[in-house]
């Protein structure tokens, strides 16, 4: 952390409490800002904290501005936190916006200014009135618990890696501790998250490697637009005349005991404890007989947006089920009949599927936005006759008897 001495500790203002104000920093830092201290004026227990693009800080020169973003925010609010809680009666912040405009704001002030443009950011903490403030010290993690749950593990894994390079050693094994620790919980955070948005399909019963593992799974679907726009391509320039979509199939198990297997280990364990099994293609339609494929080339090479292009016709609602490494099938008649119903269900928007704040519509959405709005290559009514065609779908493609 790119910092200036600090010249004098008050009786208040220990290392310990330092460094763990550092720690908190940390998210700042790894932005490319840097972080300086430098010693109160006034003679009394202060801690002045500096916040600038350039390291030297801003006596030496106003060298660019940087944007407060959400995360100097929340971090900023919970610095501010921290030091309440050991007992410092303020925590403000002075931003310099330029020339004489600055300000100085207190404790959730400062969310006003997110996404404004400032010189630097002064952090003044002020009057100790807390005398019980060493019971919370780092070692013993009391603090670190109840204050910084928001902190990332890799926060914790980096300030560790700085401090072994300082020679904290006991500092620095109990930051690894605690990054394991906080590694493990944001796993089961993402994973529950993650459930709860393939979950509407409910589970299906799946054979892997011809009877090695037969277990229930919840599916997880995700289009596959690389494959796809490679396909599209080479569909464009007349190589094949079928269309088809990718939607890579993975799965998350509902048994704990599939994550011991040797399958589990070959395939690979997401971060989201889901596993990728292999796709499935869906048939969009064929190539029209009344085009002039040269003429389209030259189009799509112009403009791959292009209006003129091609819309593919006639879709037969053909679905693959297709495995990348262990062969795999829906165990029994009534999974691949679920499964079927469910593809349908997704596309025809009966079913919340995959939905988060990010992609409020779920995969429907998506695919719509995909070829319908971004991209010329479905009218919504084409769109509408490729979801009638999924009633084909042959479920005996999913499962053996």
């Amino acid at each position: 952390m790119g910092r200036l001495k600090t010249y004098k500790l008050f009786e208040n203002i220990t290392d310990d409490l330092l460094l763990d104000i550092d720690d908190i920093l940390l998210e700042i830092e790894d932005s490319g800002l840097f972080i300086s201290r430098y010693k109160s004026s006034e003679g009394t227990d202060k801690i002045k904290i500096q916040i600038t693009k350039d390291p030297r800080g801003r006596k030496i020169s106003l060298s660019g501005k940087f944007e407060i973003t959400q995360e100097i925010e929340d971090t900023l609010e919970r610095l501010s936190t921290y030091v309440s809680k050991l007992g410092w009666s303020f925590c403000t912040f002075e931003i310099h916006l330029g020339g004489d405009e600055w300000y100085q704001l207190g404790k959730g002030d400062i969310q006003r200014y997110v996404g404004t443009e400032v010189w630097y950011i002064d952090v003044n903490i002020t009057d100790y009135r807390g005398p019980d403030w060493y019971k919370m010290r780092y070692g013993k993690m009391k603090h670190l618990n109840k204050i910084s749950e928001e902190l990332k593990s890799s926060v914790y894994k980096s300030a560790a890696d700085k401090l072994a390079k300082l020679g904290h050693k006991r500092r620095v094994s109990d930051l690894e501790s605690w990054a394991k620790i906080k590694l493990e919980k944001e796993k089961e955070e993402l994973q529950k998250q993650f459930q709860k948005e393939i979950e509407p399909l409910g589970t299906f019963t799946i054979n892997i490697r011809n009877g090695e593992y037969i277990g229930d799974f919840y599916i997880n679907l995700v289009f596959d637009k690389d494959m796809f726009n490679e396909h599209y391509t080479n569909w464009i320039y007349g190589e094949q005349k079928d269309l088809y979509t990718f939607l890579s199939f993975g799965v998350l198990p509902v048994d704990e005991d599939f994550d011991y297997t040797d399958i589990a280990d070959s395939y690979g364990k997401n971060r989201n404890g889901s596993y990728w099994l292999g796709q499935i293609s869906i048939h969009l339609g064929e190539y029209p007989d009344d085009v002039d494929q040269v003429e389209m080339q030259r189009i799509f090479d112009k403009d791959s947006l292009s209006t003129k292009l091609p819309h593919p016709k006639n879709p037969k609602g053909i679905v693959h089920l297709e495995d990348w490494e262990y062969a795999f099938h829906f165990n029994d008649r009534r999974s691949a009949v679920k499964f079927r119903k469910s593809i349908i269900d997704i596309f025809k928007g009966n079913v919340d599927y995959k939905e988060t704040t990010e992609n409020p519509g779920g995969l429907k959405e998506q695919f719509v936005d995909y070829f319908c709005s971004d991209n010329p290559i479905l009218t919504i009514g084409e769109f509408e006759e490729f979801i009638t065609s999924l009633g084909k779908m042959n479920i005996n493609r999913f499962y053996k008897d």
